[in-house]
């Protein structure tokens, strides 16, 4: 039997594990042994995990922190989408609203915060605003340029065969740019995470960001660390859930 056939499956599994181990271990024997307040061990985030888990709290935070990218990094992935369609589509969109566009978008979202505060108060209402400012610019431009760079000969054919518009966009159009789309989307989606939680510990009570400044006035290094744990996994399984589908044949068939 050819022992190479296990190789490639075998290092995606073991390497990973074995940079885990080490770190963990690291981790470990540079906290264990004496009180370190500005680093907790290993035993502190995990005493922390399970007095937040009983509590609900890390749960609800959690939920909160989710439900806020959902609808305002989703709306804005929606309206980033249309928008790119219409100025693809309308010359006179393009040349009216693109300048717009291209100021608002390296305009900070931080620098909405307090704009956000005034208008929405304090909540999920700022926080969800932040998110759709964060990502709907940069997708709208993301979505143009995945347009432009299109086989132009698609459109035409589709002319051809005389299919209606709303036919040209669903069949033809959005499944030929729909791999760029998505490689945007993953993208927006980190910006949005990053923006989310600086959001939530100024503009929100609730949430994964507001979990890290309260537990940074309270001198809770643990469940610092805990907060950023979770965020970084949850981030992780959110990429890694669009590189799946992005890995799907019906997607793939852009790149061969």
């Amino acid at each position: 039997m050819d022992t190479n056939f296990f190789r490639p499956s075998m290092k995606l599994v073991v390497l990973p594990v074995l940079s885990f181990l080490i770190f963990s271990l690291a981790w470990w024997g540079l906290t264990t042994g004496e009180s370190n307040s500005a680093w907790p061990s290993p035993t502190d985030v995990g005493r922390a995990l399970l007095s937040e888990w009983q509590s609900e709290r890390l749960w609800a935070d959690w939920w909160a922190s989710m439900s806020r990218i959902m609808i305002g990094a989703g709306f804005a992935i929606i309206a980033g989408i249309g928008l790119g369609l219409l100025f693809w589509s309308s010359l006179i969109c393009r040349l009216a609203l693109r300048p717009w566009v291209d100021f608002l978008r390296f305009v900070s979202p931080i620098s909405w915060i307090p704009l956000a505060i005034m208008w929405f108060g304090i909540g999920d209402l700022p926080v969800i605003f932040l998110i759709f400012v964060s990502v709907v610019f940069p997708m709208t431009i993301s979505t143009l340029a995945a347009l432009e760079n299109m086989p132009q000969l698609l459109p035409r054919v589709a002319q051809d065969f005389r299919l209606s518009r709303s036919s040209t966009l669903l069949e033809v159009i959005l499944p030929a740019v729909w791999p760029d789309l998505l490689t945007a989307i993953r993208v927006m989606l980190g910006m949005a995470w990053v923006v989310m939680v600086a959001a939530e510990m100024i503009a929100g009570k609730q949430g994964l960001g507001f979990g890290i400044h309260d537990a940074r006035n309270g001198m809770r290094i643990d469940l610092v660390i805990l907060y950023m744990l979770l965020i970084g996994v949850t981030g992780w399984c959110m990429d890694r859930g669009l590189r799946w589908v992005q890995g799907r044949p019906r997607w793939r068939w852009k790149n061969g």
